[in-house]
């Protein structure tokens, strides 16, 4: 299975996501059948998913200036 490197924006991730989808899934499948399959790797994924959202966060301030 191929590393995840770092993305500029979400349309190369899912780019990348598209061209890997037959490694992930003779992965998920190979994972399956050993029984290595479990709800840690998910929740580190989303773990990380998460924390790369937020830090990508960007506060907008709207409103009127002050005169």
């Amino acid at each position: 299975m191929p590393k995840m490197p770092k993305f500029e924006n979400e349309a190369e991730e899912a780019q990348w996501w598209f061209d890997h989808r037959d490694d992930l899934s003779d992965e998920f499948a190979r994972r399956a059948a050993e029984g290595t399959l479990g709800e840690e790797s998910v929740a580190r994924a989303l773990k990380r998913r998460r924390e790369r959202a937020e830090s990508d966060q960007v506060l907008v301030l709207s409103g009127s200036r002050a005169h």
